[in-house]
């Protein structure tokens, strides 16, 4: 979001990274974490990532943690010897020590640092960012986790068949996408089982039932869907619907929310719950824009700034350049396959005119500023090893 000035920008600087998205600027200073928020309020703070590029020093979002954990994984250390390329090829085909195979943490060793720096805390209140990446490109779930959802008898031996098929070329895109998606299943469910570990060690210390607990995820992935792949692209919903999951303190309460919600209204949503503010308002009622309205925003370098809106059933696209808008309604159309454009313009035109409204209030950050970030070879390595770049 523009708001807090966390955007980059593409000008004929060509200050892009190598994909052709725009590098980002730091958090803007004035901005105020939640590390900051609870650590000012007599809590420790925590933050233990597996994605080496969250919490960089020049982002900006390392305010207000005191301990901070942003270490690569031990399959990093495979990268800098003689036999690490043959090493690695016999971890990825065979799938066994999947873990020397990944550059960053895997679920298991972030939820054991994370009861370590708890244990730390002795009791005290606490404020714990807890970062997974394994539900994440190149989708390489553990051995015990590969073959849950391919329905196969023997997964391993698929698996090779699929490695020697893309090797030599002759992979079907349906085969692939099939398998690729039950990795990335298999790849949630480990970290499911994981948290799952998580919450029991809470529960056992008795720190369980007191903790506010939010699990959610910054994008979901396309797999083929409109002909796309990952999640850096076209915001259609299997990119832009996450999950969001809130356990409440003393509350045992389990029920579903059926309505429009944004993360932006995350922030102000834990500080409310948490008494340490009075305000209990989220983003949206906050900007004077109503509830029932839900906006994201996104900069490709092909579309250029691309934004949506939902609002009841429908949700609508616009783009910058290179793409007409779409509408669809969501409700009777989930895989967003029918343009209403053309049928529905009175729709359309109340869209569009709320939509600019919107970007009309967001407060954009200077393009010529001089903290852009530029490439390192250091981020360029990372962006390797974690599979952004082949």
């Amino acid at each position: 979001s523009k708001d807090h000035g966390v955007y980059g920008d593409i000008d004929s600087n060509n200050n892009h990274d190598v994909f052709g998205f725009p590098n980002p600027l730091p958090l803007l200073e004035d901005k105020v974490t939640l590390a900051q928020t609870f650590h000012k309020a007599g809590y420790h703070t925590a933050a233990i990532s597996a994605n080496l590029l969250v919490l960089r020093s020049n982002l900006g979002l390392r305010k207000g943690f005191q301990y901070i954990s942003n270490s690569k994984s031990i399959g990093a250390v495979y990268t800098a010897v003689p036999f690490g390329p043959i090493f690695h090829i016999f971890c990825f085909i065979s799938n066994f020590g999947n873990k020397y195979v990944k550059y960053y943490r895997t679920a298991d060793d972030i939820m054991k640092e994370s009861l370590k720096v708890i244990e730390r805390f002795k009791g005290a209140p606490f404020f714990l960012f807890v970062n997974y990446f394994d539900s994440h490109g190149p989708y390489l779930a553990p051995r015990k986790y590969s073959g849950y959802y391919l329905n196969k008898l023997f997964p391993q031996l698929y698996r090779l068949k699929i490695f020697f098929l893309q090797y030599l070329g002759r992979l079907e895109d349906a085969q692939r996408d099939f398998y690729q998606k039950s990795q990335y299943d298999g790849e949630i469910d480990f970290v499911d089982t994981q948290l799952g570990n998580f919450f029991d060690k809470l529960k056992s210390q008795g720190l369980y039932d007191n903790s506010l607990i939010v699990v959610t995820s910054d994008h979901g992935e396309a797999f083929g869907e409109h002909g796309l792949y990952w999640h850096r692209d076209l915001m259609y919903n299997g990119v832009a619907y996450v999950p969001l999951i809130i356990k409440f303190p003393f509350n045992h309460t389990v029920g579903r929310e059926d309505k429009l919600v944004s993360l932006c209204d995350v922030y102000p949503t834990i500080l409310s719950i948490a008494g340490l503010t009075d305000r209990n308002i989220g983003y949206a009622k906050e900007k004077g824009i109503s509830a029932e309205r839900v906006f994201s925003e996104f900069n490709a370098f092909e579309t250029g700034v691309q934004r949506v809106m939902y609002e009841g059933k429908y949700k609508y696209m616009h783009f910058e350049k290179n793409r007409p808008p779409e509408l669809y309604d969501i409700e009777a159309d989930s895989k967003e396959s029918k343009n209403l454009v053309d049928q529905l313009p009175e729709v359309v035109l109340k869209m569009d005119k709320a939509l600019k409204k919107w970007a009309a209030i967001q407060r954009f950050r200077d393009p010529n500023s001089s903290n852009r970030e530029k490439m390192s070879d250091e981020r360029l390595e990372t962006l390797k090893a974690l599979g952004y770049i082949q």
